[in-house]
């Protein structure tokens, strides 16, 4: 009987655990992703610097800036000086974001 009494109760914990677990592990997914917008951004600034009446339409121009991305965060960009939009979010978490030209970070 007692047994089963603690069966129940590291059931009960397990239960109250998961959730929470996963969770956090979303937000740390999510943690990553500025870190990674912004660094595009300041290789699509170093590109700009030689090329500014130039556009870029992929990633792999920041490539050849120096700019490498977080394994499975996934970022869009394009546009030039003046229009230019980062976007990125991690396959695993739960939010998007945005850098647009003068650098502002916004998410959803």
């Amino acid at each position: 009987m007692e047994l089963m009494i603690v069966i129940a109760i590291i059931g009960a914990l397990i239960a109250i655990a998961i959730p929470s677990y996963i969770k956090y592990r979303k937000l740390g997914y999510d943690a990553a992703v500025p870190e990674d917008a912004m660094h595009a951004y300041k290789a699509a600034q170093a590109y700009f610097h030689v090329y500014p009446d130039e556009s870029i339409s992929s990633v792999g121009i920041l490539y050849a800036r120096g700019f490498r991305q977080t394994q499975d965060v996934n970022i869009d960009v394009s546009g030039t000086l003046d229009t230019l939009t980062i976007t990125a979010y991690h396959s695993l978490g739960n939010k998007t974001f945005t850098v647009n030209h003068e650098g502002r970070i916004s998410w959803e």
